[in-house]
């Protein structure tokens, strides 16, 4: 019961409200006068530049005044302004080196011209903005954050392989088994709130009486940052190569793709990994220990006339420990165990946000039939999550096999 409520508590704490920080915004100075708008999704924000974006936020500009807008794109910073009466439109960003001029018949074609810098993706413009989104903001759908596709699939690889934590196993005391599971979680870095949802699918086959086996994954995971929702979704095959008989090696492959129209996100990301799991008992405990690494790339797609260019190659290293041990609290007459693990995740290449966190993760759950088996029928947990720049975040975790 302190258990379940716990659990109770928690949830109630991650629908709590938060201050929320806008994603996008544009503010327009002009004959002294200062106005601006925020936007909910990329598109209205695109939208807004695309159509006289100084007349259509500011009654008192004019086609000669002196203009400034200072924009915000997930976190990027950037002007476009006239310096004087003329046509020539300036765009620059000081955080990613770039300085351009459009100048036109008139400030209409001007603006035409920028708008066509954008969609073309000269000098890389695109690659510079996303690498920033990745690199020095929590927001990005596609890498740079535990919340984006390139850390969850990594994540995936990790947990589909070995036996620490989770709710979903990775093996099975029978020779097929299926698993679902349901994960709700709520995250903060500094004044940015992240919600996830995830619904995991498992499957594993063993293939010999050795313990050669086969496992599949394909988990589906929807994330909102302040209101501006992601959906993602990974596929994953491993095979299961058992070393000793306390040892396996897990070779694996997985594809995954994310897309946002809210945050103006589009992406494939495709990795390798192999995972080595350990497990051995003391007396009653059963202990697990999992170490993998998944070489991750990210792959580039035009869509609307906009290439969205992600090139980020990452190597992840996820290392853990757990253990499971059985209670003396029973659930419908049935016996029950609890898991308690710890993962770390450190990521190396090329640069990401948050690079380092680390999960604790606590699980309760009916046990199963076979008594050498260390997962459960039923689990169900919660996973307390920290990291770099003061990440941190709690998941309810649910999962059952059949």
């Amino acid at each position: 019961m302190k258990f379940v409520a716990i659990i109770a508590m928690a949830s109630n704490a991650m629908v709590a409200p938060a201050m929320a920080k806008d994603l996008f915004d544009i503010t327009i100075s002009t004959e002294g006068v200062t106005s601006g708008e925020t936007f909910a999704s990329a598109v209205d924000f695109f939208d807004r530049l695309e159509n006289s974006v100084f007349s259509s936020l500011s009654g008192a500009y004019t086609e000669t005044s002196v203009a400034t807008a200072r924009a915000n794109f997930r976190g990027l910073p950037f002007v476009i302004e006239y310096r004087d009466d003329t046509a020539a439109l300036h765009f620059t960003s000081s955080v990613i080196d770039i300085d351009e001029t459009f100048v036109g018949a008139d400030r209409d074609e001007s603006e035409n011209l920028f708008i066509d810098y954008l969609q073309s993706n000269d000098s890389n413009i695109t690659q510079k903005i996303t690498d920033y989104t990745v690199s020095q903001t929590a927001t990005d759908p596609v890498a740079g954050n535990p919340s984006s596709l390139v850390d969850r699939t990594a994540a995936a690889d990790f947990s589909s392989s070995t036996s620490v934590g989770g709710t979903l196993p990775a093996t099975s005391s029978v020779n097929s088994a299926v698993a679902f599971g349901a994960r709700l979680g709520r995250f903060t870095v500094g004044d940015q709130e992240t919600s996830v949802y995830d619904l995991p699918i498992r499957y594993f086959a063993r293939l010999t009486d050795d313990g050669y086996g086969i496992v599949f994954d394909a988990p589906i995971t929807i994330v909102s940052v302040e209101e501006a929702y992601s959906y993602s979704g990974s596929i994953g095959l491993g095979v299961r190569l058992p070393i000793l008989p306390y040892w396996t090696l897990t070779p694996g492959a997985r594809i995954g793709a994310v897309g946002s129209a809210d945050l103006g996100a589009l992406a494939y990301v495709y990795d390798g990994s192999l995972t080595s799991n350990v497990t051995f008992a003391i007396d009653e405990f059963q202990f697990s220990v999992g170490n993998a690494v998944t070489l991750s790339q990210t792959a580039s797609v035009t869509v609307d006339d906009y290439e969205i260019d992600y090139e980020v190659a990452n190597t992840i290293f996820r290392n853990g420990v757990g253990v499971v041990y059985p209670t003396d609290i029973t659930i419908f007459d049935m016996p029950t165990t609890a898991d308690i693990a710890i993962v770390n995740t450190t990521i190396t290449g090329d640069d990401v946000y948050i690079d380092q966190y680390t999960d604790i993760a606590l699980s309760i759950g009916l046990a199963d039939d076979d008594e050498n088996s260390l997962y459960n029928l039923a689990r169900f947990g919660l996973t307390y999550s920290f990291g770099a720049h003061d990440y941190s975040g709690l998941t309810v975790n649910f999962g059952y096999q059949f």
